[in-house]
């Protein structure tokens, strides 16, 4: 899945791995999955040694999201998304889950 980054906010899809040949849709899905993609990402780069747990361990986070293929989502994008009635991907609302900095 593709994580989205806008401002100090990360987004993840909530979609379970893929599950032949169950589709996509009847899958388990929902924020918790989405917290554990973004979990996912921040162990698997303490454990390799590419972060450490800390204060840089969010910025590593992201930039990694970005590495994996996410977007950067500029504000008028977002603007532009709301109004086409796309929920803020910056949000905790179902279907994303948000690493926030702060």
């Amino acid at each position: 899945g593709r994580f989205r980054r806008r401002g100090g906010v990360l987004a993840a899809p909530p979609w379970a791995r893929p599950l032949p040949p169950l589709p996509r849709e009847r899958n388990f899905r929902g924020v918790s999955l989405a917290v554990a993609a973004v979990t996912n990402l921040a162990v698997r780069l303490v454990l390799s040694g590419k972060a450490a747990a800390g204060p840089g361990l969010r910025e590593a986070v992201f930039q990694a999201a970005e590495a994996r293929g996410g977007a950067t989502v500029r504000s008028s994008q977002a603007r532009t998304d709301l109004k086409a009635g796309v929920p803020d991907r910056g949000s905790s609302r179902r279907g994303t889950s948000s690493f926030a900095s702060g």
